[in-house]
């Protein structure tokens, strides 16, 4: 991130924005990042810009309150919700992780609830 220590040390109080010359609207910045993503060898996606932007609002709700990511990406939790934020691969593996280990236990809780005093005085005298 050279560029963006080197924008922060240059930054003035009354510096607004990180990017000032992209606003102007002259820019094209989809060929830009065409343009590197093809140097990287990496094959675009469908709707670059707007596939960005959901994946990082995603991020963000993992780890920051709603109401400051809805600030910070500039739009309502209506549209957020509908447009924005997606379901990901972690978030699959991660409740298929919990699904199996809550699974697990619950079949070890009824084993060991099943268990007759009988059956633990024959399986280790410790339960005598």
């Amino acid at each position: 991130m050279p560029h963006l220590e080197r924008v922060r040390a240059e930054a003035t109080a009354d510096t607004v924005y990180v990017f000032p010359d992209i606003r102007s609207g002259e820019k094209n910045l989809r060929t830009g990042l065409l343009r590197v993503l093809k140097k990287a060898d990496i094959p675009a996606w469908t709707r670059l810009f707007q596939n960005l932007r959901a994946s990082r609002e995603t991020e963000l709700m993992r780890q920051e309150p709603a109401h400051l990511v809805h600030a910070w990406v500039g739009n309502s939790e209506g549209v957020a919700e509908d447009h924005y934020l997606k379901a990901t691969d972690e978030d699959f593996d991660r409740a298929a992780g919990k699904a199996t280990l809550k699974a697990t236990l619950s079949v070890l809780i009824s084993a060991a609830q099943a268990w007759s005093p009988e059956t633990k005085k024959a399986v280790s005298p410790a339960f005598a």
